[in-house]
């Protein structure tokens, strides 16, 4: 497995993707009411028995502190078809990609974290 970044400016953002060729998340995983949601706080989160509460706080404080998002996208990397779990739920205009160009390489996105930064002009 190995994970890619692409750094770039959109418009008057900072995008930053990280980018993850593993095994992909379910629906679950980014659904807020799903019981091994990534973002939850206090429970169970993954199979290392990590709480998720750093990723919990992350979104909230991203938005406090830097006026940023954050949003994620996943499908499983054995069936490359299948629908794709979109956080947070029912985003428009997210640009769901299975494959990114990273260093002039396509690189498969099974799990794409994306953080966008607003930058001002000065």
């Amino acid at each position: 497995n190995a994970i890619n970044v692409d750094v770039r400016l959109e418009g008057d953002e900072l995008v930053i993707d990280v980018i993850d060729d593993g095994v992909g998340m379910n629906q679950d995983q980014l659904d807020p009411s799903g019981e091994k949601y990534i973002f939850g706080k206090g429970v169970k989160s993954s199979s290392t028995g990590s709480t998720g509460i750093g990723l919990a706080e992350f979104p909230k404080r991203l938005d406090r502190y830097a006026r940023g998002k954050v949003f994620v996208w996943s499908h499983k990397r054995e069936d490359p078809d299948s629908e794709v779990a979109i956080f947070p739920e029912n985003t428009e205009n997210i640009p769901v990609v299975k494959n990114l160009t990273v260093n002039n390489q396509s690189v498969p996105a099974s799990t794409v974290f994306e953080i966008r930064l607003p930058i001002s002009k000065h």
